[in-house]
C-alpha cells in the first residue's frame, strides 16, 4: 500500500505536534535551553515583544546576534523595526556602501537594537520595583494569619472529631461535602489531634 503525504500535511502535523512536543521537553528538562537548542537556520520564532526575548540588554544583544548569524528569523509583533528581516535588510543595504555610510549604518542598527533591548531591561526593572514598592505601602498582608484557618468551620471541626473517632467516614466524604483539599484536610485533622486550633 503506498501512501502519498504533502508538504502541506506534514506542516501542520508539526505545528500541530510541535507545541506539545516543546512543552513535554520542557517538563523534562525544566528549562527552555534544550528546545531552544533545536532551532535550526530558517525556523521563525514569534515573540509579543521584545522583553519576551531576553531581560537583559548585554546578553540579549549577544543573542540576537547569535540567533542573526544562524539564520534563525525573529519577529516580534509590537516591535516590528527589530525582527530580524527588517534588521536583515538594514545590513544588506549597508553592506552596498561605501566603507563611511557602511559603518555608520551597522553602528545605527547595533544601537536600534541595544537601545530596544535596553529600554526593555528598564522597563521590566520598573514594573518590578513598583508592584514590591506597591506591596510594602499597603497595609494588607498577603495570605492568612498565622494559625488561623479560614476553612475552619464548627460544622467542619466536629465533623473531625466524629471521623477520628469513627473510621467508617471516609476523609473523601469530608473533602467533598466541605470543598477542601486532601492536603488541607489532613492540616485540619493534625491541628485538632494537637488542640491548636485557632477558629
Amino acid at each position: 500500500m503506498l501512501v502519498i503525504v504533502s508538504k502541506e500535511f506534514v506542516g501542520y502535523l508539526l505545528a500541530a505536534i510541535g507545541p506539545i512536543a516543546l512543552g513535554k521537553i520542557y517538563d523534562v528538562c525544566h528549562s527552555c535551553t534544550m528546545p531552544l537548542v533545536l532551532l535550526q537556520g530558517g525556523d521563525t520564532v514569534v515573540f509579543k515583544d521584545l522583553y519576551r526575548f531576553t531581560r537583559e540588554a548585554e546578553n540579549g544583544y549577544k543573542k540576537y546576534m547569535e540567533w542573526l548569524d544562524r539564520g534563525i528569523n525573529m519577529v516580534f509583533l509590537d516591535n516590528p523595526t527589530v525582527s530580524s528581516d527588517y534588521i536583515r535588510q538594514m545590513m544588506t543595504t549597508a553592506e552596498q556602501q561605501d566603507i563611511v555610510t557602511k559603518t555608520a549604518m551597522e553602528s545605527i542598527i547595533k544601537l536600534l537594537i541595544i537601545v530596544e533591548l535596553d529600554w526593555g531591561e528598564k522597563q521590566r526593572l520598573y514594573i518590578s520595583q513598583s508592584i514590591k514598592d506597591g506591596i510594602a505601602a499597603s497595609n494588607k498582608k498577603s495570605g492568612r494569619k498565622p494559625g488561623q484557618l479560614d476553612k475552619m468551620s464548627d460544622a467542619l471541626r466536629e465533623d473531625i472529631l466524629k471521623y477520628l473517632s469513627d473510621r467508617s467516614i471516609k476523609q473523601v466524604d469530608l473533602m467533598r461535602k466541605y470543598n477542601i483539599s486532601r492536603n488541607t484536610l489532613k492540616k485540619y485533622v493534625y491541628k485538632i489531634q494537637n488542640h491548636n486550633i485557632k477558629g
